[in-house]
């Protein structure tokens, strides 16, 4: 099982060892909340962006005959809600993916990013495009 987050070079590495290896594809988008806000409080553009993200997601895996389930989640950090998924989950590897300009001006991504591939309990393939 693979878990996937980011761009389509990284849905389309995954869809490809899935078919390869017959294994089952999760897609997750992150929603990462502030610490000033509740949990549950509305976040309608963020929901939208993480919507389209995993609508691409099922796209891409269909041109592959693939199945997917697809994870909107909200968390504080990327790193604690994806290591949170694979520590409860079956999950051989986690695919990350990001624009170069991505990590250029969310230096806090690209700091979650490392926490996850030093932390996660599984592989973790990085697709920087």
């Amino acid at each position: 099982t693979a878990r996937i987050l980011g761009n389509t070079e990284a849905l389309q590495t995954a869809c490809q060892l899935a078919k390869s290896f017959g294994a089952t594809l999760t897609a997750v988008h992150v929603i990462e909340m502030p610490p000033s806000l509740p949990m549950h409080a509305p976040m309608e553009k963020r929901e939208a962006v993480g919507e389209a993200a995993l609508k691409r997601a099922e796209a891409v895996s269909r041109e592959y005959n693939l199945s997917i389930d697809l994870k909107l989640v909200r968390a504080r950090t990327i790193e604690g809600a994806i290591l949170e998924l694979v520590t409860h989950g079956e999950y051989d590897m986690v695919i990350v993916g990001a624009r170069k300009d991505e990590l250029k001006e969310k230096d806090h991504f690209a700091l979650e990013i490392q926490k996850l591939l030093k932390t996660a309990p599984c592989r973790v393939l990085f697709c920087k495009s």
